[in-house]
């Protein structure tokens, strides 16, 4: 995520906040539906936690806020989940 200088503070580009994802999004980005995928998301976080490998990438606005994915990032951790296995 790049973060750009504004007068007044710190933003995040554009182009970046509409790639967000909610749930709702991501399962339709996937081609999935929400209960399939977040029994996918839910089993493979265990597997992770489990072997000490890397978490699902999630994005969230401020702490306590709701989570948003990227619909790439959570493809390629699939993918690096299952190599390995």
């Amino acid at each position: 995520m790049e973060i750009r200088k504004q007068r007044g503070g710190y933003q995040m580009k554009v182009k970046d906040r509409t790639e967000l994802l909610n749930r709702q999004e991501l399962a339709r980005a996937l081609n999935m539906s929400s209960t399939t995928l977040w029994r996918v998301i839910r089993s493979n976080q265990a597997f992770a936690r489990k072997n000490k490998l890397k978490n699902c990438p999630i994005h969230q606005n401020y702490a306590g806020g709701r989570k948003y994915y990227l619909a790439d990032e959570v493809e390629k951790w699939f993918d690096y989940l299952e190599s390995c296995k």
